[in-house]
């Protein structure tokens, strides 16, 4: 590796992880990720795009990086930032400001209209760096875990899916966060499963969830069915399919009340907030 900032490469994945790992040692929350799902996530669940992704790489080590996938959210053309991360050394030099200065010419070559990002509201060194390069904050994101014991009585006529039927959104309150969109979600569709309940030929509610870490992708309820126990039923039953002794769902809208309201009546406890911030390139 050339020292300077250069495009991401798939060849630079073990470097990268090394300093993933040093940049977010420090963080709360902390993100402790095996290689493996380093890798996956990167790869599968971001697609991270190699063309709008930039390393600052310093005597063959990588300093900071500002990684990015593109899809349509909310009918525009977006950057998703998949990651951004600055290792202790290099902090306090501007270099998450240079990274950005470099990526934005490529995401207007790609005709981008906005970059997306969450932060965690805590976080307010990184939340001044992004206000910082443009970055404006547009809604609140709720993070939630469940440990322990789940439980339900109720028994529903469930099916297992492959593919992620439209009607789906028919269901929603509100729309789901960048990354748990259709459209991104296909690319990650290999490591969820899809979970479908039934009143004999109606959907009454579905879960989509990743059972190797217990994380709930998408799940509603048909508003026909709601208030008769499906949703708590969905989550046990991912549950009893995942690997995990949790289940964690990310980036509830906090304008979504009855959604939360619904998690925290099922034992789900907020563990962290988050802020979505958008920076407009048009």
């Amino acid at each position: 590796m050339e020292d300077g900032i250069q495009k991401f490469s798939r060849e630079f994945l073990k470097p990268l992880y090394i300093s993933f790992c040093e940049a977010w040692a420090d963080q709360e929350p902390g993100l402790s990720l095996s290689y493996e799902l380093f890798v996956q996530r990167l790869t599968d669940k971001l697609n991270i795009k190699e063309d709008v992704s930039v390393l600052a790489v310093r005597d063959e080590a990588i300093q900071g990086f500002v990684l990015h996938t593109l899809n349509t959210y909310h009918n525009k053309w977006c950057a998703y930032n998949g990651g951004t991360g600055v290792i202790p050394e290099a902090r306090g030099k501007g270099l998450a400001k240079k990274l950005y200065e470099t990526v934005i010419p490529l995401l207007e070559s790609q005709r981008v209209d906005q970059v997306i990002l969450e932060a965690v509201k805590k976080n307010k060194r990184a939340i001044h760096v992004y206000e910082h390069i443009g970055f404006e904050i547009v809604q609140g994101f709720k993070c939630y875990a469940k440990r322990g014991y789940f439980y339900t009585d109720r028994k529903f006529d469930l099916r297992i899916k492959d593919s992620i039927s439209p009607q789906y959104s028919l269901f929603w309150e509100m729309e789901p966060c960048f990354l748990d969109q259709p459209q991104q979600l296909k690319f990650n569709l290999h490591n969820e499963l899809i979970l479908e309940a039934y009143n004999e030929d109606d959907i009454t509610g579905y879960i989509i969830f990743q059972p190797r870490l217990g994380r709930i992708s998408q799940i509603a309820i048909n508003p026909k069915y709601r208030g008769q126990g499906i949703g708590n039923f969905l989550v046990c039953e991912a549950f009893e399919r995942s690997a995990t002794t949790h289940m964690t769902i990310m980036n509830v809208p906090e304008a979504n009340v009855s959604f939360n309201t619904f998690l925290k009546n099922i034992g789900f406890i907020n563990e962290i907030d988050q802020y979505e911030m958008v920076l407009d390139l048009k």
